[in-house]
């Protein structure tokens, strides 16, 4: 069965000579294009029943048949009357409707265009060509490459140069690499410098970082070479940034806009891995305010993690602690556990002074007192009453070191024990900064000797 297309022409078609006789009994001879070879047409869209040639019209003066022609090839057709007597003109170069092979209209395009040059295979991700093919080549433009076994690969120009008699091309693969088998590199159709699809208002370029997580470098063909405020573009970075202050260096078409920090929200610093990994799309905006690049989606977001040693520090006296730049931190304030006795002590109270704010937590409750009972008895930290007397406040849980925090220590001594009883909690996290905290501790009272509060950071 021969593929075939329908014939453009002599279909639903009735002749007349110059008379305007019907042309009963017309000959129609089909031919190659351009020659007197004839060629076969077809009856039907299967392609398996041959007409006749010449095909002879019937009375009415149409064909008996539909007339189908071969798929690629081009036809000439030729009309007489029933005495071999030319009739109208000669029909040359005639292919079927949608042919693909031959009609112009109707081309069968691939979006890759195999270049003429043989390739050469350098690595897994570069080959070369001869000559100076830069044009061709250009920064992110793809590259569809046959390798071993006629398997296709895809991958992303990186960069491609000229040395006066080759020029090499260094892809990004999407995944397989290239190898010694390499024999065809097709190039995408849209060219990356001039490409025929719309701009989209409001979504970012595309491209393919270098460099490291905290240095990272990328080129973008474009016409501009200026940044303009708000100018964004999507990066795919190479590694996770280690530093607060990476950086980013755009090159626009040929001209270097210069490395500038890596920034989030309003002009705060990165903490480790805001820039996940390797493959992270990272959404820069260019600030001509604060000269940096925002990274509008870090991996923390406004919620800050602690540093990789999460380092603690706790304060259970008076004292100050500076956080490095850069870190955020969580700070846990517990009331000091009051005393008991038979007068009762006061509750300790603790607080934490950050940048003019204070936040603080009060102490427990005061114990009542009580004489009458005799023994001592074991509280929470595992320590025995030496004299007779009851527990004053209510026991509450103890944390390290021993004593502070949700409750005041066990006192032993005549007639009264002193256990203290919960303190109040308040946590909070704070963003990145490198300003002083103070703490404030103050113990309990005389009469019980309750524990004092404590203030705990994690940065």
């Amino acid at each position: 069965m021969t593929t075939v297309y329908l014939s453009p022409v002599f279909n639903a078609w009735q002749g007349f000579n110059a008379s305007g006789q019907v042309l009963a009994g017309g000959l129609l001879y089909a031919y190659q294009a351009g020659t007197s070879t004839p060629e076969a047409t077809y009856t039907t869209s299967a392609g398996s029943i041959a007409n006749t040639n010449p095909i002879v019209l019937g009375s009415d003066g149409r064909p008996p048949s539909e007339i189908w022609l071969t798929a690629g090839q081009a036809y000439k057709f030729i009309l007489q009357d029933s005495l071999g007597n030319p009739v109208g003109p000669t029909f040359d170069n005639v292919y079927g409707v949608n042919d693909p092979v031959l009609n112009p209209a109707f081309p069968t395009i691939s979006e890759w265009n195999a270049y003429s040059g043989t390739p050469t295979f350098i690595n897994g991700t570069s080959f070369s060509v001869a000559g100076n093919a830069v044009a061709t080549f250009q920064p992110l433009r793809r590259v569809e490459a046959s390798i071993s076994t006629g398997t296709l690969v895809y991958g992303t120009v990186a960069s491609s140069t000229y040395n006066g008699s080759i020029t090499t091309v260094v892809l990004t693969m999407d995944a397989a690499s290239l190898d010694s088998g390499l024999t065809v590199v097709s190039p995408g159709l849209l060219n990356s410098t001039h490409p025929s699809y719309p701009a989209v208002i409001g979504s970012a370029p595309y491209v393919i970082g270098a460099g490291t997580g905290d240095a990272i470098t990328a080129t973008l063909a474009a016409t501009v070479t200026t940044l303009a405020d708000d100018f964004q573009v999507e990066v795919k970075a190479t590694a996770a940034n280690t530093l607060v202050n990476p950086t980013f260096a755009l090159t626009l078409g040929s001209t270097n806009t210069g490395a500038f920090p890596i920034v989030k929200y309003n002009n705060l610093p990165l903490v480790s891995e805001d820039i996940a990994g390797a493959g992270a799309l990272l959404q820069l905006r260019w600030s001509s305010t604060f000269s940096s690049w925002i990274l509008t989606n870090p991996s923390f977001g406004p919620v800050y993690p602690f540093s990789a040693t999460n380092r603690v520090i706790i304060f259970t006296t008076g004292g100050t602690q500076t956080v490095p730049a850069g870190f955020a931190f969580k700070a846990t304030v517990q009331g000091g556990g009051s005393g008991s006795s038979q007068v009762p002590g006061s509750g300790g109270l603790s607080s934490l002074v950050y940048n003019g704010v204070t936040l603080s937590a009060a102490g427990g409750v005061n114990g009542a007192g009580n004489a009458a009972a005799s023994g001592g008895d074991l509280n929470i930290n595992g320590s025995l009453g030496s004299s007779t007397g009851s527990s004053g406040g209510l026991i509450g849980p103890c944390i390290t070191p021993t004593g502070y925090g949700y409750g005041g220590p066990m006192t032993s001594g005549a007639n009264y024990q002193t256990q203290g009883s919960s303190g109040a909690t308040v946590i909070k996290w704070f963003p990145p900064s490198s300003i002083a905290l103070t703490a404030t501790v103050v113990v309990g009272g005389a009469g019980g000797n309750g524990g004092p509060g404590i203030v705990i950071l994690e940065y």
